[in-house]
């Protein structure tokens, strides 16, 4: 009996696991959905305009 209340155990925490990472995937896609007009109009400022400190890098 020992043998199955761990390979239960170890299931039980790898589907935790698999929905852990499901979550954070959808909520990252979800993200990036709801802020992909920021992200292109930032993109394209600094494609046109450059970065803020262009001019005071000394690198």
């Amino acid at each position: 009996m020992r043998y199955d209340n761990t390979v239960e155990a170890r299931l039980n925490t790898a589907n935790e696991s698999h929905s852990e990472e499901n979550t954070q995937e959808s909520k990252h896609r979800k993200w990036l959905e709801e802020n992909s007009d920021a992200i292109d109009a930032y993109n394209r400022r600094i494609g046109t305009q450059g970065e803020f400190s262009k001019g005071l890098r000394r690198y």
